[in-house]
């Protein structure tokens, strides 16, 4: 029948046929390469260190990876059957700022990432991600990738202590109390609460230094530091600026009379001698200029002349006590010890 109607339908059956057998198969191979995609990426989903997530613009999760729950500490199946609202403010201690780049995300449609905080039941202290927050396809699913970098902020943070420390009293270095100074002139808005610097230059030290030497000196240095330190408030900065030199801001600072009293205190604070050798005590006395913000000046630059000019006035009536920059007059004024 190859040359008939019936020879012709059995042809046109059996190419359909090859067709749908060759279709059939393509479809195989196809499943198979997508089984195999699906299993290469489940691995590197499950395998992954970094945390990866996903969750809808509410803040619900839909999924994650196990590695999101071990730097979280929060227990997976109770997450994922829950599917509890809100998980960003139960990860993330910068709550405002993540729900801002997942915002930012789905509006832009691109990727935008961060350093943040999470909480962590797992350890005592908060542990810094990278996190970076990805449109999942749709407008209400968001992607997140979380790496740990707590031990680079840590570095980070050492390297900038370290920067602004003093290496010998720990206190703030001359580069940190020139930006706390202009932090604090920024940050006070005209007509605000005054504040004071106080520029302290010790009286003797060259002496202890050439006659005990300078473990003697340093010594001093370090007992006059820890003095210091406490006789003012957590909120104020106490510095080291070099030598035997030492600056101090006192952050809202309410009047003259809260300022002299402050004074009063580290002078009466410098009478107990210090043990510069075994059994050797000496007394160090303390030379103090104050300056005001902001009527003696509205810059780091000028607050700290005034001060300077009241510190050497003091210099020059006899040492061991403390004047307050007075504009428009030759010396500063003085307050008695």
């Amino acid at each position: 029948h190859s040359g008939d109607e019936i020879g012709l339908l059995a042809g046109d059956i059996n190419s359909l046929l090859h067709t749908v057998e060759d279709m059939l198969e393509e479809e195989r191979q196809l499943r198979h390469r997508v089984e195999s995609l699906e299993t290469r990426f489940r691995g590197i989903f499950e395998d992954s260190s970094a945390g990866i997530f996903l969750v809808r613009d509410r803040g619900n999760l839909v999924t994650a990876n196990p590695a999101f729950f071990r730097l979280t500490g929060m227990n997976e199946q109770q997450q994922l059957q829950t599917g509890e609202e809100d998980i960003v403010s139960k990860v993330f201690l910068d709550i405002e700022q993540a729900k801002s780049l997942i915002k930012l995300a789905l509006v832009t449609k691109r990727p935008h990432s961060a350093d943040l905080r999470i909480s962590s039941d797992a350890e005592e202290h908060s542990r810094w991600v990278h996190c970076i927050f990805s449109p999942a396809g749709d407008n209400t699913t968001i992607e997140g990738v979380m790496y740990d970098v707590t031990q680079r902020k840590l570095s980070e943070a050492r390297i900038r202590e370290l920067a602004e420390t003093d290496s010998l009293t720990g206190l703030s270095n001359r580069q940190a109390a020139d930006s706390a100074l202009q932090a604090l002139i920024s940050q006070t808005p005209v007509g605000g609460k005054s504040f004071a610097v106080m520029l302290i230059d010790l009286d003797k030290f060259k002496y202890i230094n050439d006659t005990y030497g300078h473990d003697a000196g340093d010594k001093v240095l370090v007992t006059i530091a820890e003095r210091l330190r406490k006789l003012v408030r957590d909120s104020d900065v106490v510095a080291r600026m070099g030598g035997d030199e030492f600056f101090i801001i006192l952050n809202h600072a309410g009047n003259i009379g809260m300022v002299t009293r402050i004074a009063q205190k580290i002078l009466d604070a410098q009478q107990a001698p210090i043990e510069v050798q075994p059994g050797v005590l000496e007394k160090v006395g303390i030379s103090i200029g104050i300056a005001l913000y902001p009527d003696h000046g509205d810059n780091p630059l000028s607050l700290r002349k005034h001060a300077d000019q009241a510190m050497y006035a003091v210099k020059r009536r006899g040492k061991n006590n403390f004047a307050i920059y007075e504009p428009g007059t030759e010396d500063p004024l003085m307050e008695s010890a």
